[in-house]
């Protein structure tokens, strides 16, 4: 579905852009982006887009979702979407849009790593592996509780997987929403006003 002049289309239309400001602070100079998708129905597939395509639809999120479904500017906001597969990367975009605070996945897991060391970094890797055992689960569960807490989130993005999803644990249940909220500390929700879930 690819044009096979595709880089001729992005050349003239970027050629536009005096200084291609967007294609370089944006998306580092690379015209052309592929994406994974999570292989939750047993194969990987590819979506490949323009960095034109991918800013119009992160302006679309950040302004026809985000905005309208309660994001603020200067909110600070914890995404615990993979940044590498296309959805992640658009909220990343969408939040810089709107000034929001932006936490990722992996700020976050550098944050905890470093205050736990071995042993949340252990437990992660069981659960990317997924090899992770129900005490791993709870213990992941509540240590991103406390970042939440720690760095007073206000919104958080997670995924709600189905329950055959939960007990194969396909997804990683780091992502779910469930399963940092049933196994948050007291309180460390406190500064949450908004949670948007999908799967």
């Amino acid at each position: 579905l690819i044009p096979k002049d595709i880089q001729d289309k992005i050349k003239k239309i970027t050629d536009r852009n005096e200084n291609n400001t967007l294609l370089q602070k944006n998306y580092d100079g690379i015209p052309i982006w592929h994406f994974p998708s999570g292989g939750s129905k047993g194969k990987r597939t590819w979506t490949t887009l323009s960095y034109l395509d991918l800013e119009t639809e992160s302006y679309a999120l950040a302004f026809r979702a985000l905005l309208r479904g309660g994001f603020w500017y200067g909110a600070k906001f914890l995404s615990l979407y993979n940044e590498t597969h296309k959805g992640g990367f658009n909220l990343k975009r969408a939040s810089e849009l709107l000034g929001v605070e932006y936490h990722s996945k992996h700020t976050m897991s550098n944050y905890l790593a470093s205050k736990y060391g071995k042993e949340w970094i252990d437990r992660e890797n069981r659960l990317n592996s997924k090899l992770a055992t129900q005490e791993d689960i709870k213990y992941i569960g509540r240590r991103i509780s406390e970042y939440i807490s720690d760095h007073k989130i206000e919104i958080i993005a997670g995924v709600q997987p189905s329950r055959d999803f939960l007990v194969k644990n396909d997804k990683g249940n780091m992502l779910t929403f469930e399963s940092i909220y049933y196994n948050r500390k007291p309180n460390s929700f406190d500064s949450v006003y908004l949670a948007f879930i999908t799967g």
